[in-house]
């Protein structure tokens, strides 16, 4: 799987989630037949998820939304918390959403099917990789594909304290 010897080479140089993304987001769509990906970062202390970067099949670079935060009560923020250190992969749809994925794609999709999955490093919830594509994507292929955009959030974050 060239891919991912890519994904970890880009991870080794990035400085941030952005300019990782804005490199490997078009491949990693490609790979794994998707429309566009998506990802939240945590900020507990703070009780927001933050859209890091948005990337879209066809569109070049990153995208950022006009209200790329979204504040979370407690009882949310809880329920998000539990989702990402449970570390299970999530399939839902954006019309009919369950309460944790009302959250996370809220302000991101009002329709469509995503996937949503947990981005951890060192034990530490650092956030959420959103996925539009079927349930047909193949769920190690994407789980994979997490570890290196882990090890760049984890390092961004590092930095950032």
């Amino acid at each position: 799987m060239a891919l991912m010897a890519q994904l970890w080479r880009e991870a080794s140089l990035a400085t941030e989630a952005e300019g990782f993304l804005a490199r490997v987001g078009a491949a990693m769509l490609d790979e794994l037949d998707g429309d566009a990906l998506a990802v939240r970062t945590l900020e507990p202390d703070q009780q927001h998820l933050v859209t890091t970067a948005f990337v879209r099949r066809g569109a070049v670079g990153v995208a950022h939304p006009t209200k790329p935060r979204v504040e979370l009560g407690a009882a949310a923020l809880a329920r998000v918390l539990a989702w990402i250190e449970a570390g299970v992969l999530e399939y839902a749809n954006a019309t009919r959403p369950n309460a944790t994925a009302r959250e996370l794609l809220r302000q991101l999709a009002d329709d469509g099917s995503w996937w949503m999955v947990p981005l951890v490093a060192d034990s530490r919830p650092l956030g959420v990789l959103l996925v539009a594509g079927d349930a047909s994507l193949e769920t190690r292929k994407l789980a994979a594909m997490c570890e290196p955009l882990s090890a760049v959030l984890a390092s961004e974050r590092s930095r950032r304290e």
